[in-house]
């Protein structure tokens, strides 16, 4: 019964590795496949067989296309990639050298690495799952039962017989990784003899100008600039030779013991406002403090003269007319009291003597209510 188990569980590993293999086969030549007649290819090969059509011509007329459809894509690959210039009844003048044409720019299909495959992790898939068919092979006899020393020789008979069937699994897995790696090189050189070969057939007719060429073009006014601008750069660095430390030490020393400098004449400045401290001597400072003194004392003394003259000329008569006159002053201010209290008073009959009484009962009545509530919430506050 073990050993019926064991087979199918191996078959169906087989199969499920098989499996595996197969979509990773069948995925691999899809890749390969799209890789080949990618339209971006297509419209390259197209543009170089128009470009090898019209290459003895000095113009190039996009309408002699024989493929109607890809004409309009082949005239803007045409003027984004190679030199020259678009005439006014929209033909196109190459720069040729040599019968080729020049590429401004090389396409990015063709200078980029070839793309990897999208099953490129099925090697180590493959192995994994052959591994793993070992350890699940091994779980379904029984390891634990070797712990057993009367049946050692039977678990071990067993454990052998198991392993047999659990490593087919495994070499089934690896083998199919290692044809899976074959198929992936395989699959790999395929893109690469894709692009190869469409630079090959470009480079037959056109080629990218380096940038000794283009600078072999420069006419003799250009390197005249050039050399100008380059030796005055060279005279500008020349004066870098005197950056010595000696020199820098100089010049730092002459800055400072000039009397045009900035710290020289900040030395100056304090040196002024400290000079009338040489004066604060004690007897300078007691004379000054003498001067302070003495104009106070004045001004004390002119304040109680005036003080004095004040209180000289209040007489009894005096007096008694500041008194008057404040007496006065308030029996006015009592008798205006008095009749705007009357005014009120004739103004008051029952009626607003009642509403009066109600404003005020009703100003009371919110009060206790506020108060009362007021109450309630600090006996509820305490409760809680």
């Amino acid at each position: 019964m073990l050993n019926f188990f064991l087979t199918i569980s191996n078959i169906l590993g087989w199969a499920l590795i098989l499996l595996f293999a197969i979509y990773f086969i069948w995925q691999e030549n899809q890749d390969v496949e799209n890789y080949k007649n990618d339209k971006n290819f297509k419209l390259i090969n197209d543009t170089i067989d128009f470009l090898t059509q019209s290459k003895n011509k000095t113009t190039i007329n996009f309408n002699d296309c024989d493929k109607k459809d890809i004409r309009e894509d082949v005239r803007k690959w045409v003027l984004k990639h190679l030199k020259g210039k678009t005439n006014q009844d929209l033909t196109f003048s190459p720069e040729l050298e040599n019968k080729s044409y020049i590429l401004s720019s090389y396409p990015s299909l063709l200078s980029n690495s070839v793309p990897r495959s999208p099953v490129y992790y099925a090697p180590t898939l493959l192995t994994a799952l052959g591994i793993l068919g070992i350890f699940l092979g091994l779980q379904e006899i029984g390891i634990s039962g070797i712990d057993n020393t009367q049946s050692l020789l039977d678990s071990s008979t067993k454990l052998l017989e198991g392993m047999k069937t659990a490593f087919s699994t495994s070499l089934v897995g690896m083998s199919s990784a290692i044809f899976m790696m074959w198929y992936l090189a395989k699959g790999a050189k395929l893109r690469q003899n894709t692009r190869n070969n469409l630079r090959k057939k470009l480079s037959e007719i056109a080629f990218l100008e380096s940038p000794q060429k283009l600078l072999s073009r420069l006419d003799n006014s250009s390197k005249e600039d050039t050399s100008k601008s380059l030796e005055n750069l060279a005279n500008n660095l020349s004066c870098l030779s005197t950056l010595t430390p000696e020199n820098i030490a100089s010049e730092i020393q002459k800055a400072i013991i000039s009397d045009e400098s900035i710290l020289i004449k900040q030395l100056q400045l304090q040196t002024k406002s400290l000079d009338g401290l040489n004066n604060l001597t004690p007897e300078n400072i007691a004379s000054a403090m003498q001067k302070v003194i003495t104009l106070e004392t004045s001004f004390i003394f002119a304040e109680l003269e005036k003080q004095n003259n004040y209180l000289q000329h209040l007489t009894h008569i005096n007096i008694k007319q500041v008194v008057r006159d404040v007496i006065a002053t308030e029996k006015v201010a009592i008798v205006e009291e008095l009749q705007a209290q009357n005014n009120y008073l004739q103004h008051l009959t029952p009626a607003n003597i009642q509403q009066v009484v109600r404003n005020a009962i009703a100003t009371e009545k919110v009060a206790i209510v506020e108060e009362l509530q007021a109450q309630n919430r600090y006996l509820e506050n305490r409760r809680c």
